[in-house]
């Protein structure tokens, strides 16, 4: 959806939270079943991994929103990613991704 930049802030969050819902919901569980069924599992842990990092967006833009709503800087940070499945998060790494069990040298800092 190409919507962003042509309404207000907090509803350009809200496009941003109904398309990564979107995807949560029904995009990805749809291309992993199909992977699964087609015996292409290397697509099925990839898009697996995709799910995984789009659960996180969700509740971000969510958190981002609500700072908006209230009129005040949304309090996120630091962003990190893991660098091997995507999995995004905030603060601190675990040991291990949660996702791709990744060592958490392998997640990458890009907000904070």
């Amino acid at each position: 959806m190409a919507a962003f930049g042509s309404k207000t802030t907090s509803e350009d969050l809200q496009i941003g939270i109904d398309g990564e819902t979107f995807e949560v919901e029904e995009m990805y569980p749809a291309y992993r079943d199909v992977a699964k069924m087609q015996k292409e599992y290397a697509a099925e842990v990839t898009f697996r991994f995709a799910w995984e990092a789009e659960k996180t967006h969700v509740e971000l833009f969510k958190k981002a929103k609500a700072g908006i709503d209230e009129e005040r800087d949304p309090d996120l940070g630091p962003i990190r990613v893991c660098e091997v499945c995507g999995y995004t998060m905030e603060g601190e790494p675990p040991e291990k991704c949660p996702v791709c069990k990744a060592k958490k040298e392998r997640f990458k800092i890009y907000a904070g």
